[in-house]
């Protein structure tokens, strides 16, 4: 036996640019095809909990449509705060639909101790304009609201502290001055700042003329809490920094609080509808309520056909099946290369397995060698994959990736190694060896 496995490896190393073709070739497609079914798993896994949940409900993103010369028009109107709030109370008040207010907005904070992926536009790869200008100590980092029935229709709890209080959600006058602004923040930030901790802001929405702000860190959430803005589509907020929602209809409307009833007019008209109707029912609704009070360019639902929607978004599903696709694709090529290798291969060494004959090795010697060749290549490549994967999913899941994955594309390594050894054996079937014997 060792003498074959010497002879294997003399092969190997004899075809170092076409083996190493293969390696490279067989490590991306496990890499790939055991990230891409890990990260089905776990996406799927979530999908499970949410759709045996609410299997009779959709959700749907509500966007304003105040683009172009109607646009315009509205904004330079002088009852449209007095529109904006009653369509806000209609939404939140419908017995038609559920409304959940959910918008994220970036905050500007400084002497921030947390790494690069709680950044704004991390994921995308992008930078906001205050990270590309200022010190390293800036960031402008995920944020989001969020009102109190959030909470309650995903069932985010907190780790550690506590969640809002119904009076944290209630903005007066009396909170414009405040210093000190209660958040939540994702699980992540758990290796960062504990509660009690705060967090630098730079620009205090609630009181742009004050300047900064401080935030307060009054829970940390569990890890794993995700919300749903979309169908199919869950948002983690692991990575986010979470303010209440406000509800604003006790702001007195003064020089100083115009510009924030305006802001979180706009944030609080741009959330969910949850409701068992179809996206375009809904954007027939919504085109009702906005018809009776006046208020055009009509607010749309994305996903609905019967306006026109803005908005494109791949969610996470369709970029694992994009990713599967190409690891199929490797896979099957890495197999065509094997193979055609392992025929050329012995086409090109017919002389030299008759040597190995008259040198006291038998044909099921060959054939072990015809085995023992792809095994070699595939377990390398089986072996460099699987330990990116797991690394990546790691990075990306914090857990220890489920063993099926894995099994899969060893059993698939595994038939490609003995189909290569097959098919090399049919070809070698096919030669007289003595011939080669008998030449001078």
């Amino acid at each position: 036996m060792n003498k074959i496995f010497k002879e294997t490896l003399w092969n190997i190393k004899n075809t170092k640019v076409v083996s190493a073709i293969i390696i490279l070739l067989f490590s991306i497609c496990t890499a790939i095809g055991t990230y891409s079914i890990n990260s089905y798993i776990q996406t799927n896994e979530q999908n499970k909990i949410f759709t045996k949940k609410y299997t009779s409900k959709n959700y749907y993103k509500l966007s304003d449509n105040f683009v172009g010369e109607e646009g315009e028009k509205f904004e330079r109107s002088a009852n449209k705060y007095t529109k904006l709030l009653a369509f806000n109370h209609i939404l939140a008040n419908n017995e038609d639909f559920e409304y959940l207010e959910i918008y994220s907005n970036p905050i500007d904070v400084s002497d921030f101790k947390g790494s690069e992926v709680f950044k704004y536009l991390y994921e995308s790869g992008g930078t906001s304009e205050l990270d590309a200008t200022t010190p390293e100590s800036f960031a402008t980092v995920k944020g989001i609201y969020l009102s109190e029935n959030v909470f309650d229709e995903f069932g985010i709890e907190v780790e550690q502290g506590i969640i809002f209080s119904s009076s944290d959600y209630i903005l007066d006058d009396s909170k414009f001055n405040a210093n000190v602004i209660p958040i939540i923040v994702g699980s992540e930030y758990k290796d960062y700042y504990n509660v009690g901790d705060y967090i630098k802001m730079q620009y205090n929405i609630l009181n742009p003329n004050q300047g900064g702000a401080n935030l307060k860190i009054i829970g940390i959430l569990k890890e794993g809490s995700v919300i749903k803005r979309e169908n199919d589509r869950l948002e983690s907020l692991d990575r986010y920094i979470i303010q209440p929602s406000y509800d604003i209809k006790n702001v007195t409307l003064n020089d100083n609080s115009t510009s924030l009833f305006e802001i979180m007019l706009y944030m609080k008209t741009n959330g969910v509808i949850i409701t068992g109707s179809s996206a375009n029912e809904v954007q027939d609704k919504v085109a009702e309520i906005c018809t009776s009070l006046d208020i055009f360019p009509i607010h749309n639902i994305i996903g609905a056909t019967n306006q026109r929607t803005r908005f494109f978004n791949i969610d996470l599903q369709k970029i694992t099946t994009f990713f599967y696709i190409i690891s199929i694709t490797v896979l099957t090529l890495s197999a065509f290369l094997m193979i055609l290798f392992s025929i050329m291969a012995v086409k090109r060494n017919l002389k030299y397995y008759a040597i190995l004959l008259t040198c006291g090795y038998s044909f099921g010697d060959i054939m072990l060698m015809f085995i023992l060749q792809p095994l070699i290549l595939c377990s390398i490549s089986y072996f460099i994959g699987s330990i990116i994967s797991i690394i990546i999913i790691r990075i990306n899941y914090y857990l220890m990736p489920p063993l099926m994955p894995y099994i899969v594309f060893a059993i698939a390594m595994f038939i490609i190694s003995f189909l290569s050894a097959m098919l090399a054996k049919n070809e070698l079937k096919k030669h007289d060896l003595s011939m080669y014997l008998r030449k001078k």
